[in-house]
């Protein structure tokens, strides 16, 4: 749950997160992309298209790489001077607005687009109350209403699971 801090910090809100969300997969889910990795492979095989297969094969050894790894538990806390995700600090100045998905049990996640060409940061609300939350970035920055949906990449990844 939020800890209201000391001003002494300048802290309003922070708790605990993961790195990135892990998911648990089953046997199934292992073989269902194995085959389909195998049938996109001999298909770009087939029509000789090699760029295609090599991407393919990177994919294969990154997800291979990352399969075994278990996510870090970061802090994430909102402040005066902006927000601090781990050992990373945005300053207010660098990030454009925030929006918050809450449609629970399956999403409960804050967004922050920033200024510039870098990507929306995702930062799930876990326990934390979206109305506290809300009420502590609302002072800092203005909020979009006009995001409602989760972003595509993000709905994709977890009915994937990956």
């Amino acid at each position: 749950m939020a800890q209201e801090m000391e001003k002494q910090g300048g802290e309003t809100l922070s708790w605990k997160i993961h790195e990135y969300t892990h998911y648990e997969h089953g046997p199934l889910w292992y073989a269902g992309i194995i085959i389909a990795g195998a049938v996109l492979l001999i298909s770009a095989l087939w029509s000789r298209n090699f760029l295609f297969a090599f991407i393919i094969i990177m994919f294969a050894m990154v997800f291979l790489a990352h399969a075994g790894r278990h996510p870090e538990e970061l802090d994430f806390s909102i402040s005066e001077s902006g927000v601090k995700l781990g050992e990373r600090r945005y300053a207010w100045k660098e990030i454009k607005g925030f929006f918050i998905i809450y449609e629970p049990p399956e999403v409960k996640i804050l967004y922050f687009d920033f200024n510039g060409p870098r990507p929306t940061l995702a930062v799930p609300l876990n326990g934390e109350d979206p109305v506290t939350v809300r009420a502590a970035l609302i002072r800092f920055l203005p909020e979009d209403t006009t995001q409602n949906e989760e972003p595509f990449a993000d709905w994709i990844g977890r009915v994937l699971k990956i």
